[in-house]
């Protein structure tokens, strides 16, 4: 012990079972675990928070989310793609290809 430290009373407890216990290294260890759990737990919020996300997602900035248009001469191209794909599944379901269908 040096000069300038004040000396510690060493405070202890009587047990009901006959033994005494060092109230301040008590506390002193309790402190030290408690630091210990709190960097455990931090440690373990930071895992999780980075893989669980509530709420909506973010927006997108990539070109991936950007919707595509679509010419008019092209919807043409399709429309009378898919009314020619329909006359034909219409003839064959009604057994012929005449007229009137």
């Amino acid at each position: 012990m040096t000069v300038a430290e004040p000396r510690r009373r060493q405070i202890t407890y009587s047990h009901s079972k006959g033994y005494f216990v060092d109230i301040s290294k008590l506390i002193s260890d309790l402190k030290t675990e408690r630091d210990r759990i709190d960097q455990a737990i931090t440690a373990l919020e930071g895992l999780t928070s980075s893989t669980t996300r509530r709420g909506r997602p973010p927006k997108a900035t990539s070109t991936f989310g950007i919707r595509r248009r679509m010419s008019p001469a092209a919807r043409k191209r399709i429309s009378v793609a898919m009314k020619r794909r329909w006359a034909t599944m219409k003839r064959k379901r009604n057994g012929g290809g005449g007229i009137g269908g």
